[in-house]
């Protein structure tokens, strides 16, 4: 199915766990469901992954960057920079 709407997922991310953040593939992996955040960087998004209660308690995060949306992310702060409000 096509959907315009839809951003899509990049393969290559981070798995975020209690024992650290290490790079994944996510190539043949599926998305249980997300949360989409604006980072600088896959590694900031990680960190911020991090800091969630369910790594505490023994559970991961899969951190994937979203071509769109970074698109989308980078044009909006131009935009916003060039207007003078950023």
């Amino acid at each position: 199915m096509n959907n315009p709407s839809a951003y899509l997922l990049e393969s290559a991310g981070k798995n975020v766990n209690s024992v650290g953040v290490e790079d994944h593939d996510f190539s043949k992996d599926d998305a249980g469901s997300c949360i989409i955040l604006k980072a600088d960087s896959l590694d900031e998004a990680a960190k911020i992954a991090s800091s969630a209660p369910i790594i505490k308690n023994g559970g991961e995060i899969c951190v994937q960057p979203c071509g769109e949306m970074k698109l989308w992310a980078l044009v909006a702060d131009a935009a916003l920079a060039s207007a003078g409000l950023l």
